[in-house]
């Protein structure tokens, strides 16, 4: 009898330690993907929430791609939310950075220069090349957005020749958010 109740005890005991390994890893589990500051995480929620159902983004880009694939140097990143489209089929992306003091200029020149390989990419798609030409580089203070935004514009005019300011006013609305944010 007295064996049984103490199998059970360290049972008991067996699960609470397990439990609370548990709580512990899920709790910096939560605390290292939660490394995005306040300000980008309301950016991004803010601008998700602006666009709606036609905020086409929600892949999450990796450091790694980040540097080998978009050009960044993300060593001069402190922190950042990145993501595009599933699906080739959309040019959409989100890039917001909180870049370290004196190297911002740096991380607006490789983005700059992301966008002009984008340009190039695009060059046949008529709808794809506007949003990209209607996107820019976007800084307040050490914080830094590349964004390709809005309504797939020709889904608002067949007119080729409205494409770009279509595509124009579907990213205006995103640069809004962040200056109401940011001023």
């Amino acid at each position: 009898m007295d064996h049984k109740r103490i199998n059970k005890r360290r049972f008991a005991w067996g699960i609470f330690y397990i439990a609370l390994a548990g709580i512990i890893i899920i709790g910096i589990n939560s605390k290292l993907s939660s490394s995005n500051d306040d300000v980008l995480k309301n950016a991004h929620d803010a601008i998700k929430l602006e666009y709606g159902d036609f905020y086409i983004p929600s892949k999450t880009i990796t450091s790694e791609s980040l540097s080998e694939d978009y050009g960044l140097n993300m060593s001069y990143v402190e922190d950042y939310i990145a993501e595009s489209a599933l699906m080739s089929t959309h040019a959409d992306i989100f890039l917001g950075f909180k870049v370290k003091n004196g190297k911002v200029d740096i991380i607006k020149e490789e983005l700059v220069t992301y966008k002009e390989s984008l340009i190039e990419l695009y060059k046949e798609d008529k709808v794809k090349l506007a949003k990209v030409e209607a996107s820019e580089v976007i800084q307040y203070g050490n914080y830094v957005f590349y964004m390709v935004l809005g309504q797939n514009i020709d889904l608002i005019s067949t007119d080729e020749n409205e494409f770009l300011s279509d595509a124009i006013e579907e990213y205006t609305k995103g640069v809004k958010v962040l200056a109401h944010l940011f001023n």
